[in-house]
């Protein structure tokens, strides 16, 4: 039986006393009483991961490096992820960037690019900065810390995506134009004026600028002045150029990945696929991964143009880790590809990661879902 005033519960900050038929709470922060120690969680690590296996990573020679969520909200949704210079970049249907570190997962910043619901392009890079072009703009983050560094307007609809030099934007237009603007006053310093407008994915390096036109035709300009250097003829539409150490890479819808030395011109290699190419390859130091339209990825030899090996139903290269590539497939798994044997090792169930980035700097595998759940998978064993 309880006294007239007797303690019956204590915890951190208060004391239960009961007195006169009275259950009174007083606070003791400050009486010196130490806290009670916050519980150890000893409940085990969760079996599943944005709905992967953790044990068929395991199998799979995998690690899960990190997981983490982008705020999207109810209605919201992720539309791209791209990864550049160790940076996931993640884009909301809301037009918000976000930045991740590639190493740790954490944000970096966040920054609102354009309206809701307004398409934005691939982005392409130089140096400090990442570009996207947004109806007739060009909008400029700095990698930084994503502050919006200029807005650029076209006055054009632009038919191409946006790349920059140190002084000079590059940008095609509806009008059968293609445009080198002066960064510094935003003023057209040379354009070309074509039978049909440029498309796709434009690229410039020290000395050459390289579009593509609705026609088939790829036009290679001096990039400070119109003067045309070299060009070619595909007999069908292209995505776009892919310059890259020397080299000139143009997919065609006549089925054929092309391949010249990107100063001169000279043919070095031609690949027929079998299919139409609607998608930049991605390239690495030895090998050049191409999508086929509907169905299959190839792993092509670098310098030869060579098959190494075709996957079924790939769709994208996720990252390479020595001989080995990890690719995306339709059916949502992971296929580990042995580029020197053309053999599948093995395929990982990923099905509700729908979104990958295409990585080509080191062996991270990065994907997501449209929920905005966004994983990072290292190999076990990373070649370096």
């Amino acid at each position: 039986m309880l006294s007239s005033k007797q303690v019956i519960h204590w915890s951190g900050r208060f004391v239960a006393v009961v007195g006169m038929g009275w259950l009174v709470f007083i606070s003791i922060v400050g009486v010196g009483c130490e806290s009670a120690p916050t519980p150890v969680n000893t409940a085990p690590p969760p079996a599943r991961v944005a709905g992967i296996l953790l044990d068929q990573l395991r199998q799979a020679g995998l690690n899960l490096q990190w997981s983490t969520s982008v705020p999207l909200g109810r209605s919201g949704k992720l539309q791209q992820l791209f990864y550049h210079d160790q940076t996931l970049y993640a884009l909301t249907g809301n037009n918000v960037l976000y930045a991740f570190s590639g190493k740790n997962g954490l944000v970096k910043w966040s920054t609102i690019i354009a309206e809701d619901d307004v398409v934005c392009s691939r982005p392409s890079w130089h140096q400090g900065f990442v570009l996207f072009v947004v109806k007739d703009q060009v909008v400029e983050v700095r990698k930084s810390d994503g502050g919006i560094t200029r807005k650029i307007n076209l006055n054009f609809s632009p038919t191409t995506n946006a790349v920059r030099s140190e002084k000079y934007l590059y940008v095609g237009s509806e009008k059968r134009q293609f445009y080198c603007i002066r960064l510094a006053d935003e003023v057209p310093v040379w354009q070309a004026i074509s039978n049909e407008p440029p498309i796709g994915a434009v690229a410039v390096d020290q000395e050459h600028c390289y579009f593509t036109r609705s026609d088939g035709r790829l036009y290679v300009s001096m990039a400070e002045r119109r003067e045309l250097v070299w060009s070619a003829d595909m007999k069908g539409n292209s995505p776009g150029v892919l310059v890259d150490a020397g080299q000139c890479l143009l997919p065609s819808e006549d089925t054929a990945l092309y391949c010249f030395d990107a100063a001169t011109g000279e043919p070095l290699w031609k690949h027929l696929s079998g299919a139409a190419l609607v998608d930049l390859p991605a390239v690495t130091a030895k090998a050049v991964y191409q999508p086929v339209k509907h169905r299959s990825l190839l792993c092509l030899n670098r310098a030869s143009g060579s098959l190494h090996w075709e996957l079924p139903d790939g769709v994208q290269l996720l990252s390479e880790n020595g001989a080995v590539a990890y690719a995306l497939t339709r059916s949502g798994e992971i296929a580990m590809m042995d580029n020197n044997t053309g053999q599948r090792r093995l395929a990982l169930p990923v099905a509700s990661l729908s979104l990958c980035a295409e990585n080509t700097e080191d062996a991270t595998i990065f994907l997501s879902t449209r929920a905005g759940d966004l994983v990072a998978l290292t190999p076990e064993n990373v070649s370096r």
